[in-house]
């Protein structure tokens, strides 16, 4: 019987929104800039990064926007 181990690390904030955005995108968090739950885009203002929607709407396209 073989096992393998491996060391895991996660990222800094280890936010879920964090996290999955480095998953996702296989980027660091100083690259893909999603540091948290909400975020700041000078394009669109704040938006919630595990919805990709703006607090005040439920508008699902933000992504067509960025």
């Amino acid at each position: 019987m073989c096992c393998r181990r491996n060391k895991i690390y996660t990222v800094f904030p280890s936010t879920t929104a964090t996290a999955l955005t480095t998953l996702m995108t296989a980027t660091k968090p100083e690259e893909h800039k999603i540091l948290g739950y909400t975020t700041y885009v000078d394009k669109v203002g704040v938006i919630n990064a595990l919805k990709y929607t703006m607090p005040e709407t439920s508008e699902v396209d933000l992504l067509k926007k960025l």
